[in-house]
């Protein structure tokens, strides 16, 4: 027997439509998140922004109008295991990298 759910007064729903628009609700919103990080960091005359928690490991050059930032965001530690990991010298980045922490797990379980 198949139900049709129209006659208990139902819509017909998509699911893999709803899951595309969550996908792009989300992406839609880290793009606008790093604009305004960006937009603030430049109108104040900062070279970089640092930022975390949106579960979206990223370091890119952004550019406006008014100039251009470095953006970083670690990630998160808890769904992607990700983090940043830096090193500085008077005041200045030398090195700046995403790391996977999943990968240096990995690597100390298996060691002895």
């Amino acid at each position: 027997m198949q139900l049709d759910i129209q006659k208990l007064g139902k819509p017909k729903i998509s699911l893999s439509q709803k899951v595309k628009n969550s996908v792009k609700q989300a992406v839609s919103f880290i793009n606008k998140f790093e604009d305004t990080c960006a937009e603030i960091a430049i109108d104040n005359s900062y070279d970089y922004v640092v930022c975390g928690h949106i579960h979206h490991a990223e370091i890119k050059n952004i550019e406006k109008e008014n100039g251009k930032v470095v953006y970083l965001n670690s990630g998160d530690w808890v769904e992607s295991l990700t983090a940043l990991d830096t090193i500085m010298v008077n005041g200045h980045f030398l090195n700046i990298k995403n790391i996977s922490l999943q990968k240096k797990l990995q690597k100390m379980m298996m060691t002895p």
